[in-house]
């Protein structure tokens, strides 16, 4: 599904909305700092660049997409050391995972204890939810894709005892060609 997704971010709506993301991330990503940060999947699409992490980890979900990442893994059994990374991006990594909890649980497990984790995702009840639903392109990425509530990955966080420091909405019109 990784490379579906990032075909897709290849169209009209999924350059835009690549380039809403990417804002929103070379806002806050200078603002953290750390030694090391990971994204996990859509790797042909480095979302790090603005970071001022020294030690940037590109993980691919895919191994359609292996030769642009450092490493290859599954989001729920990732490779490093409980406590390693100081920060992970997760985009719209929960939308297509089996088990959102357990994706979560283990990015929990790898982060250090300040660690941040960035989920981007799809908001079932924003624009891209409602063009979801409107269309019912449920075949197609990223329609397809299981669009969770901020009050479901709330539950998510809150049952691993995770902290929400910020909760951040952005607005993205109809994907109309």
């Amino acid at each position: 599904m990784d490379s579906q997704l990032q075909e897709w971010y290849k169209t009209n709506s999924g350059n835009w909305v690549l380039s809403a993301e990417q804002s929103q991330l070379d806002i806050l990503l200078p603002q953290l700092q750390g030694k090391r940060i990971l994204q996990v999947g859509l790797t042909t699409l480095n979302l790090l660049h603005s970071a001022k992490i020294p030690h940037k980890i590109l993980l691919s979900l895919s191994t359609d997409t292996i030769n642009q990442a450092d490493v290859y893994a599954h989001a729920d059994a990732l490779p490093f050391d409980a406590e390693t990374i100081d920060i992970i991006v997760l985009p719209h990594v929960l939308e297509f995972a089996d088990d959102p909890y357990e994706v979560i649980r283990e990015a929990k497990r790898v982060l250090t204890y300040e660690g941040r984790l960035i989920i981007l995702g799809f908001n079932p009840l924003g624009m891209m939810g409602l063009w979801k639903l409107f269309k019912n392109r449920n075949q197609q990425v990223p329609w397809c894709g299981n669009f969770l509530k901020t009050s479901q990955i709330y539950k998510l966080i809150d049952k691993l005892e995770l902290i929400i420091l910020h909760t951040k909405y952005f607005f993205l019109p109809p994907p109309i060609k």
